[in-house]
């Protein structure tokens, strides 16, 4: 594995650039590597979502109540739910 660039092109090419050694590969390729992950997740949420596999739900959400009257209400349901 060549450390830098400077290394890889010097390598593979022949071609010597001397600023290039401030650049490292590992960085690049992890970096890359989350990229290509991002993508290929990307891609298949996609398809799958064509398919029909996975969806998505619309939630409403009601801000200003109470917590008190929630749970006072989850509670209610789950006692009286049951009988």
């Amino acid at each position: 594995m060549y450390p830098d660039f400077y290394h890889l092109l010097k390598s593979l090419f022949g071609i010597e650039i001397p600023v290039l050694s401030l650049f490292k590969t590992f960085g690049f390729l992890v970096a890359m590597a989350f990229f290509a992950g991002g993508y290929v997740i990307y891609s298949e949420l996609k398809r799958k979502e064509q398919l029909g596999i996975i969806g998505f739900t619309i939630d409403e959400i009601t801000t200003g109540k109470s917590k008190y009257l929630r749970l006072f209400n989850r509670q209610y349901h789950r006692f009286f739910g049951r009988i």
